[in-house]
């Protein structure tokens, strides 16, 4: 049997190992041989130690600053997509949560009842309303669509296209005048530049 002397002088060398070698920062076997070994036989058959890391580690911050919509739809995807694939439950995601949130939506973050930050449904639908755009009707969309500076005025126009079918502007099937102002709501909205080559 091992003494507690003995085992606290092993740990100390490794330490003093560990300070002298840069390389051996991951070794995940120092000071624990003999419990990872014994964890990893009985559980696998192998003497090997396999780390698996966590999808969720792989999560940028939300800031919630220069986020549009659809980047704020993708971000709240992946997260439930690595929650998901780490089998988390939804208040381990509601705890993790808080981690990503910077900047603005921290402060946003913060001020939500206690309520809200223990349901994982309760705080999806908050962010959602949020950052999501939900809430907000699809006329007030198409109406207060903008050129982007990264988007070409034809991936502008199928944009605005498809806000203006979501809030049945009959801009397709409609009159020779509805038809006329969908396209003079188009050439206004765009970037300064292409609209003084539309006009």
């Amino acid at each position: 049997m091992e003494s507690v002397s003995s085992r606290s002088s092993t740990r100390s060398r490794a330490r003093r190992d560990l300070d002298e070698d840069p390389d051996d920062l991951f070794d995940l076997d120092i000071g624990t041989s003999g419990t990872a070994a014994a964890i990893s036989t009985a559980t696998a058959g192998v003497g090997l130690t396999r780390v698996r890391l966590s999808a969720s580690s792989e999560l940028k911050e939300f800031s919630g600053r220069d986020a549009s919509e659809e980047k704020a739809r993708l971000w709240l995807n992946r997260l439930k997509s690595a929650a998901w694939r780490d089998g988390m439950t939804g208040e381990e995601v509601c705890g993790q949560f808080s981690d990503l949130m910077s900047g603005p939506a921290r402060q946003w973050y913060l001020q939500l009842p206690k309520k809200v930050k223990k349901s994982w449904t309760e705080l999806m639908e908050q962010f959602r309303v949020q950052y999501g755009g939900k809430g907000v009707s699809m006329a007030s969309r198409y109406y207060h669509a903008t050129q982007r500076p990264d988007e070409t005025p034809l991936d502008y126009l199928y944009r605005l296209n498809v806000a203006g079918l979501r809030a049945n502007i009959p801009y397709a099937n409609g009159t020779t005048e509805e038809k006329r102002e969908h396209v003079e709501h188009f050439i206004r909205t765009l970037n300064s530049q292409e609209a003084d080559l539309a006009s």
